[in-house]
Parts: structure tokens; sequence; C-alpha cells
């Protein structure tokens, strides 16, 4: 029986991570254990099967994939996405040049919206990988529905790190 990583964890972790800090995301593991080293995001990066992510987005977008190139994404990135921390922070109203074809804010948030379902949310795999560097932890959840029945341990790094906790 396949279970997500977290299902057999109470509690979690919430982080903040700029996008620039992102090494890779997977709907699966990379199965590489303790190898996670450069060369191997590098190669891993650049395979010609991790076009399938770019080209999902830029799907998503509503526009034809043959349509976009390499030079073309990477600036979608450098330019509107790369300081991003949450969706809201793209203005629905604001015009996005992507090639030659421009969209809208909310048609940006709907592409990258779908694109993250497809890739974190709707995993049909035993769980998703987001590799980076850097990342601030900003809250601690629990699936542990009333705090009374919170570990005191939890509660201890809660408070000495002044984490939230949210209850999921």
């Amino acid at each position: 029986e396949e279970q997500n990583a977290f299902d057999d964890r109470k509690n979690g972790i919430i982080l903040n991570n700029r996008n620039y800090n992102i090494i890779e995301e997977s709907e699966n593991g990379l199965s590489s254990g303790n190898k996670k080293d450069m060369d191997y995001i590098y190669n891993y990066i650049y395979k010609d099967e991790r076009k399938e992510y770019r080209n999902r987005l830029i799907e998503n977008l509503g526009i034809n994939t043959s349509n976009i190139s390499d030079k073309e994404y990477i600036e979608i990135y450098k330019k509107y996405l790369i300081e991003l921390t949450s969706l809201s922070e793209i203005e629905s109203d604001n015009q996005y040049k992507i090639g030659k074809y421009t969209i809208n804010g909310e048609e940006l948030k709907k592409g990258l919206i779908e694109t993250q379902n497809e890739i974190i949310q709707n995993n049909i795999y035993t769980n998703n990988e987001i590799t980076s560097y850097t990342p601030k932890i900003e809250a601690i959840i629990s699936k542990i529905k009333d705090p009374i029945h919170l570990d005191q341990e939890f509660l201890d790094f809660a408070n000495k790190n002044n984490y939230a906790i949210f209850l999921i």
C-alpha cells in the first residue's frame, strides 16, 4: 500500500523558501539517498525529461510549448517568478510577456496553480520531493486535533523558536 511521506508522522514543518533557492521539484522522490550533490542535481535538471515540467507550465498557460524557447522560458522565471514566495504577490491585472504572448496575472496564477497541483498535490506516487537551499522554518503543523494531546517536547520546540502551531 502506497503512503505519502507525511502519512505516518504526527508532526511536520512549514517552510518559507524563495523560488531561487529551489533546486528541483518532483512528483516522486529522486531515490537518490544522500547523493544530492551539485553534479547529481545538474544532471537531473538538464536531462531531456526535465522539460516535462517546463512544458506543463507552458501548456497550463494556454501556450503551445513549441512556441516558447528555453531562453524565453528562463526569462519568465527570472522576470516574474524568482522572487515570489506566494502566488498572492502576482497582480491579477498586470500583463506578463511570455515570448510573443501576453497573459494577465490571473492567467499566470491559474497556470501556476494547475502545474503545482499536477506536480505536487495530486501525487499518485509515494512522495513528492522538493530540494532547496536555505529554507526557513515558519511554523510547525500537527495532525493531532486537540492541542491538549500535543507532546511537551513538541510544544517546547515551538515555544523556544517562536513558531506558530497549526493543527490540521
